[in-house]
């Protein structure tokens, strides 16, 4: 008898869920659809900082000898004009000579945070005049996914990276 009470609980139990359910292209307030599960997210997003760095200073015509580097949090705000982000993951390229000015940097921010309103912030206050005696001619700030992209330079080389940074894959 047990038996019997347990398995019709247990019928009206899944009845009710599926009743419920909604069919054809109806949705359920508060619900969001399901990503489709065959796209690739977008290599960005996921792609370590350093190749994304080699790939889209490929070829720009940088004239100037640089040096690649992690980006910590004593040097965040040099790069980025903004303080350290805790779990924030950042990557440059700047000349070694520092009267020349120019720089590449790249921010991915971590998961839950805006990046769109980071990219904001590192427009208004990163520092194109940060180098002794020069300033960079031109200053792009682009967001991707969760990357950012800072870049200060002459207009030829902050054109190339910003459009390689968009052509990425």
């Amino acid at each position: 008898m047990k038996k019997l009470v347990i398995f019709a609980l247990s019928a009206a139990l899944v009845l009710s869920m599926t009743a419920c359910a909604c069919t054809g292209g109806q949705t359920v307030p508060g619900n969001t659809p399901t990503p489709n599960p065959t796209e690739a997210p977008d290599p960005i997003t996921t792609d370590a900082l350093a190749d994304i760095m080699t790939a889209i200073l490929k070829d720009a015509p940088v004239d100037v000898d640089t040096e690649e580097s992690a980006v910590d949090a004593e040097r965040f705000w040099w790069f980025f004009g903004i303080e350290p982000i805790e779990g924030a993951e950042g990557y440059a390229s700047e000349a070694i000579i520092n009267a020349i000015a120019h720089s590449v940097a790249l921010l991915r921010v971590p998961d839950g945070m805006d990046a769109a309103e980071i990219a904001k912030q590192i427009e208004e206050k990163a520092n194109p005049h940060k180098w002794i005696c020069v300033e960079a001619e031109k200053t792009i700030v682009k967001q991707r996914g969760n990357v950012v992209l800072l870049v200060m330079s002459t207009p030829d080389v902050a054109d190339a990276v910003a459009q390689a940074f968009d052509n990425y894959q």
